[in-house]
């Protein structure tokens, strides 16, 4: 299902669409009014693991098409910073041999 609102922003130095479900989390927000937090878990050591949780702050002005790519751009700047932050707890593969690669 898209969106209908083109690129939603970079993740890193890569464009990441709508067609890859990263607007949802933002469409949600916008239409229940709800507070939007995001976090991964960072393994550090053996069994032990660490959940990081960050509350996106938000500046809705009411229309969707703003609102949509400018939540999403921060939850992807957001997501930059921790990768940067922790490269070896990212997996990137291959998306089918379409030239994109997605996080697993």
């Amino acid at each position: 299902l898209a969106l209908g609102l083109g690129g939603l922003g970079p993740l890193g130095a890569k464009p990441f669409d709508e067609s890859l479900g990263f607007g949802y989390p933002a469409l949600l927000v916008c239409r229940y009014k709800v507070p939007l937090y995001i976090g991964f878990v960072v393994r550090e050591g053996g069994a032990h693991f660490r959940i990081e949780c960050q509350r996106v702050a938000l500046d809705l002005t009411g229309d969707n098409k703003v609102d949509i790519p400018a939540i999403t751009t921060k939850i992807n700047h957001i997501f930059s910073a921790w990768i940067l932050e922790h490269p070896d707890q990212w997996l990137w593969t291959p998306d089918g041999g379409r030239g994109k690669f997605l996080p697993c």
